[in-house]
């Protein structure tokens, strides 16, 4: 089969529920641009020293590759002799059966193999999702596929998003301003990715849902764009103690990325059962697979056997969700640590190491909500605390603006 080749790919990463989902339907709505479902298999192509008929015999078997609908054959991957040309492949076959030009990949998790990309994709351009960490954890916290706490969600959005900011080159866009203002925000990565820009990215509720059962009932919102007066759905959903947690958490600074902490205090003690529930929330996950998606589960482990690979069972880096660095990431954030900033309306710009990094955001100051408009009344953000409920109903006032958790990816 015939396919157009693309030397330089783009990757949409970031923490989970951040609305990289989001922003994969917008992309690949775009006339030129196709961007398949989530494909956790490829840091393990791109690891693998395995020669290349095994691992083109692999790919062909991936349970992921059928979600995406593709049917390839071993002819289409002949002349593919390592792993990032297997990879480049399958996906130029999957643009091509969509009657797209470019293709690009939306993996959350790949935010933690930035240079293993890197090294096989020189030339590969990363769009990095930023969304506030208490609605990632409360996302999380909710999600069937995940069982996080508050613990363990606000440690994975600190070495996702650190991991983030680190990439080179990047794109650094806010959930919130994408909700708020989509418009702008998709000419600038249309810009950053060399595309022309296309109306179509707008209509992309139109479009048929190319997701399997499963993922669509995870992403059973995308049917509907999300409301921006509800993008805050965490200050009244979250209990104050779970928000003192991600907040005592946080090694990002958030406050350039447009967010504001709450300073409420936490409890070592609810803290350390935290630690504890993390192991019921596991098996938690492990058991909805198993009644949801016991053929991905038999794949997983297959792919990594006969990509000798099952070394990574045994690593405690890979259940804990590390990046590649084995330290956590404090990049520094703060004006004060970073040389140049300077602040333009919704847009917060550093200049670091002789690189201009821009990181949008929907507020247009620290306490704002993104149109120069006051939220609908004050509100009370509920919790069993009384203490947390006067914290958060005070801040309510300047920081949160509804209740929804609005298509997280």
């Amino acid at each position: 089969m015939a396919v157009t080749r693309f030397v330089d790919p783009f990757f949409i990463v970031g923490c989970g529920r951040s609305g990289t989902t989001l922003l994969r339907v917008m992309l690949d709505s775009h006339d030129d641009v196709a961007v398949p479902p989530e494909s956790l298999f490829i840091p393990d192509y791109l690891r693998s020293d395995k020669p290349a008929p095994v691992l083109r015999q692999a790919l062909l078997r991936e349970y992921e590759i059928r979600e995406w609908g593709l049917a390839a054959s071993e002819a289409d991957l002949a002349d593919c002799d390592d792993g990032a040309a297997l990879i480049a492949r399958i996906h130029e076959l999957y643009a091509h059966s969509k009657g797209k030009k470019r293709w690009g990949q939306k993996t959350p998790r790949l935010v933690r193999h930035g240079r293993l990309l890197k090294q096989h994709f020189p030339g590969a351009r990363f769009i990095h999702v930023v969304r506030d960490p208490r609605a990632v954890a409360n996302s999380l916290m909710r999600s069937n596929v995940h069982r996080s706490n508050a613990l363990y969600a606000a440690r994975r959005w600190n070495n996702d998003v650190a991991a983030g900011l680190e990439l080179e080159p990047v794109l650094t866009v806010a959930y919130e301003a994408l909700v708020t203002d989509p418009e702008p925000e998709l000419k600038r990565i249309c810009e950053f990715l060399g595309l022309d820009y296309s109306p179509s990215m707008l209509s992309y509720t139109q479009k048929s849902v190319d997701y399997s059962a499963f993922y669509q009932d995870i992403h059973k919102k995308l049917a509907d764009k999300p409301d921006p007066n509800r993008i805050n759905a965490w200050c009244d959903k979250m209990d104050p103690r779970d928000i003192a947690v991600v907040e005592s958490q946080l090694a990002v600074e958030i406050e350039p990325l447009g967010y504001e902490r709450l300073g409420l205090e936490g409890s070592r003690s609810y803290t350390t059962w935290l630690r504890l529930q993390r192991y019921f929330g596991f098996a938690g996950q492990i058991f909805y697979y198993l009644r949801k998606r016991r053929s991905y589960l038999s794949s997983f482990v297959g792919r990594k056997r006969r990509l000798g690979l099952l070394r990574d069972l045994l690593s405690t880096r890979f259940f804990l969700q590390k990046p590649e660095h084995e330290e956590q990431r404090v990049p520094g954030h703060p004006p004060d640590a970073c040389g140049q900033c300077e602040h333009e309306r919704g847009r917060f710009r550093q200049v670091r190491g002789g690189h201009d990094h821009e990181h949008h955001f929907a507020h247009a100051d620290t306490c704002g909500n993104g149109n120069d408009e006051k939220p609908d009344g004050p509100g009370q953000c509920k919790g069993p605390h009384e203490d947390g409920q006067r914290r958060l109903g005070k801040a309510r006032d300047k920081q949160c603006v509804g209740q929804s958790d609005q298509h997280p990816g």
